[in-house]
């Protein structure tokens, strides 16, 4: 640029100069800044302004040829000011990325991101000092060639002034002079203004810089909370299936407990039949144990309890004691005995009555109803002893069918707890099925918004490098 050379990050400097972005000591007029002011105050008028060209003698020590004609690098008029970066306030300052070096220190797998970067970052000041280098060199052979107009127009004026007509006019060449100036003064403005914008631009290229790394860490925390997602989605998915294969197992453990159980039933059915064809009926022997008051409502059914008892009798049996009454086979045996008991006390007093008869007529004091208490008698002998016959037979059937009864019953209450525990089991493992299908709808709902949200980031991300790299290609 004209009117200033500033040294800056080459692919020389290392990473820590060149790799992290700008730093504010390569923008601020602070004691960082070593400027060197070359300014010729006392000029004449018509002399030139570069003092190295002179009777169109040009130095060519260390200037490059550009077009054919030798050009400087650095301006040709105004200040000359000279940007040294001092290693030891880049040990002190810590760089614009640098402030975010807490928040990278615990990641690792930062660093080959910072690296890239970093060789992007170098890549990009490569090309813009290729740029500038291109302009410099563009605006050295404008320089000269405004240089050399104005040389040759002074020329001109010179040899106007000598020859006898020029002798008459010092004011064109006083108007020449101040032209001069003026041309002087417009490039020093405009080199201020290209400076200051070369300085904004640098101050939007950090901060560019510090949103994308910070962007950078944002993106890599949602790529590993992607990850960690997707391991919980895949251990969800393993426990689904795990469950699902219980589920089956089960399932198949229920068939077969409803076959058995279908199995006992017919068994049962087939027995009652059978009982039923040889004159048998089965009867409660005993009476279910009460539930405690302070059981809880509905509670599971225990395969240990004991079942009730059945007893199994003929039909005449069955037939005397529905006779009796309601209730379990010990009730209506006792009833029988007491009604039994009865008879019996009957009996003797029957039985006393006919001796008292027996010992009057043996007296000559016959009753003329001696027949009909003899007949009274011999049929309540007859209805004892039958009576007695069928307690017997009852009481043997009952010893007989209650163990076998029992044992159906045990059997049956163990099909029916078994029965009761795997619907509770299938409940179970449904509503656990439900509970893994939302959580497994509720993951993957939520993969979808950080993909949707990564999405945005590299989008914004896009922008912000095209918008740097337009920013760049402006300045």
């Amino acid at each position: 640029m004209m009117g200033r050379r500033s040294e800056m990050a080459t692919p020389d400097n290392s990473d820590e100069e060149s790799g992290d972005a700008f730093t504010d000591g390569d923008f601020e007029d602070s004691g960082d800044e070593t400027v060197v002011e070359n300014n010729k105050s006392h000029i004449p008028v018509n002399d030139t302004i570069n003092e190295e060209v002179k009777n169109g003698q040009y130095v060519e020590e260390n200037t490059p040829k550009v077009n054919g004609h030798n050009s400087q690098m650095t301006p040709l008029e105004g200040p000359v000011l000279t940007d040294v970066r001092r290693d030891s306030y880049a040990e002190q300052t810590p760089s614009i990325v640098g402030i975010l070096g807490d928040q990278h220190n615990h990641a690792e797998q930062r660093l080959a991101a910072r690296r890239a970067a970093r060789a992007e970052a170098r890549e990009i000041r490569m090309r813009e000092l290729e740029r500038q280098q291109r302009e410099q060199e563009d605006h050295a052979d404008k320089a000269f060639d405004m240089y050399t107009e104005s040389v040759g127009r002074r020329t001109g004026s010179r040899l106007a002034a000598l020859s006898p007509a020029g002798v008459h006019s010092p004011r064109r060449s006083s108007e020449d002079s101040a032209d001069d100036g003026f041309n002087v003064k417009d490039l020093r403005h405009e080199l201020k203004e290209v400076e200051e914008k070369f300085r904004k631009a640098m101050i939007l290229n950090a901060q560019l810089d510090n949103d994308k790394a910070a962007l950078g860490y944002q993106l890599e925390l949602l790529k590993d909370r992607i990850e960690e997602l997707g391991e919980e989605y895949a251990q969800l998915q393993r426990e689904h299936k795990e469950k699902c294969s219980t589920h089956e197992r089960l399932k198949r453990e229920h068939a077969s407990v409803e076959r058995e159980l279908e199995a006992a039933r017919a068994a049962i059915r087939a027995r009652d039949a059978a009982a039923a064809d040889a004159g048998f009926a089965f009867v409660e022997a005993a009476a279910p144990p009460a539930p405690p008051r302070a059981a809880p409502a509905d509670p599971p059914p225990d395969p240990a309890a004991p079942a009730p008892l059945l007893a199994l009798v003929s039909h005449a049996a069955h037939q005397l004691l529905d006779d009796v009454g309601e209730g379990t086979l010990d009730v209506r045996l006792q009833k029988l005995v007491s009604s039994k008991q009865a008879l019996e006390s009957e009996v003797r007093k029957l039985k006393i009555q006919l001796n008292e008869e027996r010992a009057a007529r043996q007296n000559g004091v016959a009753n003329h109803h001696d027949q009909e208490y003899e007949d009274e008698l011999e049929t309540l002998r007859k209805s004892v002893s039958e009576a007695r016959g069928r307690a017997a037979r009852a009481e043997a059937e009952a010893a007989l069918q209650a163990g076998g009864a029992a044992r159906l019953a045990a059997q049956l209450a163990r099909l029916r707890a078994r029965q009761d525990q795997h619907d509770q089991l299938e409940d179970q493992l449904n509503q656990e099925r439900r509970r893994l299908q939302r959580e497994t709808r509720e993951a993957l709902n939520r993969v979808e918004e950080l993909e949707t949200e990564n999405s945005h980031l590299t989008k914004r991300l896009d922008k912000l490098k095209n918008a740097k790299s337009a920013l760049l290609k402006d300045l």
